[in-house]
């Protein structure tokens, strides 16, 4: 149940291990169908489908390229959209995203508007355009509504954590997933009326 293709290469190493030491392919692939790992690859649609968003903790060059590898792949054709990191999350942002929202990650003791006009400066020298956003959660919402049917919305960075790293402390987070899943949800309800009076 876990999407992308680095995924299934960790199962195949997981399988060959379990087999190897004589655990039965029956019970190896019953304990692989109920793997799930908050914060990676979570995948939510909106109501009918005309919108996924997908939660991560992709937060470095590797795997933000993994992660575009993954939706091209899997997603052909859509469009994305994608947040987040420095020099080589904005230039592979820049280079594959048709929408990005810089928005705070943990900035620590850093300036999270410093932080976002330095990656700004790697995306725009791919010749993208960016908007940067100081509340992660209206951002996700804004991506959200804002997309077309078809897109994927990246939600990279923070995948399932509850707490923000501000500071010398963290302070409560609600989670990217939260957030997703309250827009997709509205999205799939304005979509519905949209149809709905279209037909009407």
């Amino acid at each position: 149940p876990v999407h992308g293709a680095f995924n299934v290469e960790n199962a195949v190493a997981a399988i060959a291990a379990a087999w190897s030491m004589g655990i039965p392919v029956s019970l190896i692939k019953e304990s692989l169908l109920g793997v799930t790992v908050p914060g990676r690859m979570e995948t939510y649609e909106s109501s009918a489908g005309e919108v996924t968003a997908i939660v991560d903790f992709a937060h470095n060059g590797l795997s933000f390229e993994k992660m575009f590898d993954t939706v091209a792949l899997e997603y052909p054709g859509s469009r994305g959209k994608a947040f987040n990191r420095r020099k080589d999350m904005g230039e592979i942002s820049g280079k594959r995203a048709d929408r990005i929202f810089l928005v705070p990650d943990d900035p620590g003791n850093e300036d999270p508007q410093a932080i976002c006009e330095e990656i700004g400066g790697y995306i725009a020298k791919e010749g993208a355009s960016f908007q940067i956003r100081m509340d992660r959660g209206a951002a996700i919402r804004e991506a959200i509504l804002g997309a077309v049917p078809g897109e994927v919305v990246l939600i990279l960075g923070k995948g399932a954590d509850v707490t923000m790293h501000v500071g010398n402390g963290n302070v409560p987070y609600r989670s990217d997933a939260v957030y997703a899943k309250e827009a997709l949800a509205e999205y799939g309800n304005a979509f519905a009326e949209a149809a709905t009076a279209r037909e009407t």
